[in-house]
């Protein structure tokens, strides 16, 4: 594929998932205050633990999703391998799907009153909870052959638009059903339906515009499924390691302090997972262009991965400084003030997701190289540092899990940088002169957050931001103004 078209395919894919992330963030934030307000914390914290469960199903992933994005984007053209791929990720999430669903059946019981230990009055509704969320998740896991294909053909565009959909569905039909039924029940309908929306809209798309790729046993070759194995290894223990971090922290939570504490961590959780979404999505292409580009065209990699990278220090540090000025009372705004917890874990817990998802972008670089590897192990690392941290400062309710997180990602983060400098050592990510630009204006905003009162700190801190963004700018980072602009005029063109 052309380095041009590649270019537009990914600002395409960018500009789709930043606009799902702008409308998924209100959309959250009207919806959590909702959801406490008709379900109450108790009910809260236990719909929650639908999250937890999704993500422990995750590990049964293999790794496959993002080995098929690896061998489609590495195939292009090559119908017969492209098959062979497909095939094995569809039947092996097919199989996964339904043993789960056995699963769910079998353990049960075991997994609400052992491992969540769910009171006894809140037995069905748990019950319920499992099975609704087996369901969905069996639903979403076969639809992910369908996206991985749309993904490697650099399609990431039509895969925003189609969580688009999804994420206006669920919260359509959340609110209606909360409104008509007050309980998780209506809740669990609207998951299973939304995820409907999800397969069928994938399904749809590869039908039309890949019809090259089909469904048959008679793809099915042992080859294929060692190549994808071989890759996916790495990826599915980076992927378990990442996965249980959340859930097994919510288990901890649940066990040291009660379920308004999971309510509370919750909400923290969702809220920066929304927020750095923002910056997150639109270097969701990174993966599949590095897998296209990083093998005999490094120096054209260079050009997305750097300013990929660039964005994220443009983003991430002002908003970092901000969460740490404003976050108590936004907080009390958004929630009331029965929840000041959840301001006092949100600078902290924003800081991490910061922090791990500026090297995102050399991350996946790294794993689309063929370093799965180095996925698997750098996440280990990183999981055994945070609940290290977590168990150091277990009686600390308001800041044991944001250090937790913070102290992990912060290794991860530095990893991230220190092997993709040894990887592609023709690449420049940063230089000194850059890194003084922008501690320029982060030293003056410190230093007017320690001696000016509370009232003056949102002039300060706008002078602050409009410095930062000259400073960025000029010193190459990332031209924050002239994007701007260039969306300004083609919002106008298309008008």
């Amino acid at each position: 594929m052309e380095l041009g078209l590649l270019k537009r395919r990914l600002v395409m894919g960018s500009l789709a998932g930043a606009l799902r992330v702008m409308l998924a963030i209100p959309l959250y934030l009207v919806l959590t205050p909702f959801m406490l307000r008709e379900l109450g914390q108790e009910m809260f914290g236990l719909w929650s633990f639908s999250t937890l469960i999704i993500s422990v199903m995750t590990l049964t992933d293999f790794g496959f999703k993002n080995a098929l994005v690896y061998h489609i984007a590495r195939a292009q053209g090559q119908t017969e391998t492209i098959n062979g791929h497909f095939n094995v990720a569809f039947w092996t999430y097919l199989a996964v799907a339904g043993l789960i669903v056995l699963a769910t059946a079998l353990l049960g019981p075991l997994i609400v009153e052992d491992i969540l230990r769910v009171p006894e009055r809140l037995g069905n509704e748990a019950w319920f909870v499992l099975w609704v969320t087996a369901l969905s998740f069996g639903l979403r896991f076969i639809a992910i052959p369908y996206q991985a294909v749309v993904e490697g053909n650099q399609q990431h565009a039509v895969a925003q638009f189609i969580l688009l959909a999804w994420l206006i569905v669920n919260f359509i039909g959340s609110v209606i059903a909360l409104m008509l039924y007050h309980n998780i029940y209506a809740l669990g309908v609207v998951s299973v339906f939304s995820n409907i929306v999800i397969l069928a809209a994938f399904f749809w798309r590869v039908s039309t515009h890949y019809p090259f790729v089909r469904l048959g046993v008679k793809y099915l070759k042992r080859e294929k499924f060692i190549d994808m194995l071989r890759f996916g290894s790495g990826i599915q223990i980076a992927t378990v390691l990442i996965t249980i971090r959340e859930p097994l922290l919510k288990v901890l939570i649940a066990r040291v302090y009660d379920l308004t504490a999971v309510a509370s961590f919750e909400i923290v959780y969702r809220l920066c997972t929304q927020l750095v979404s923002l910056v997150a999505t639109p270097l969701l292409g990174s993966f599949s262009a590095s897998a296209l580009l990083a093998e005999h065209r490094e120096h054209e990699l260079q050009s997305i991965i750097r300013t990929m990278f660039g964005f994220c220090v443009a983003v991430f540090v002002p908003a970092v400084l901000f969460f740490w000025t404003f976050s108590v009372p936004i907080i009390e705004f958004w929630l009331g003030a029965s929840y000041p917890q959840v301001g006092e874990m949100l600078p902290l817990a924003f800081a991490a997701f910061a922090i791990y998802y500026t090297t995102e972008p050399l991350y996946k670089a790294l794993e689309g190289a063929g370093l799965s590897g180095y996925s698997a192990l750098v996440q280990l690392i990183s999981v055994t540092v945070s609940f290290v941290a977590f168990g150091r400062l277990v009686d600390y309710p308001a800041y044991a899990t944001s250090y937790a997180l913070l102290t992990g990602f912060a290794v991860f983060s530095v990893s991230n940088y220190v092997v993709f400098r040894w990887r592609f050592k023709s690449i420049t990510l940063f230089t000194v002169r850059q890194g003084l630009w922008l501690l320029g204006p982060i030293l003056a905003y410190a230093a007017c957050y320690s001696t000016l009162p509370s009232e003056a700190l949102p002039m300060v801190f706008m002078i602050y931001l409009a410095a930062h963004v000259w400073c960025v700018r000029k010193a190459t980072i990332f031209d924050l103004i002239g994007i701007a602009r260039r969306l300004t005029g083609l919002i106008r063109a298309r008008a």
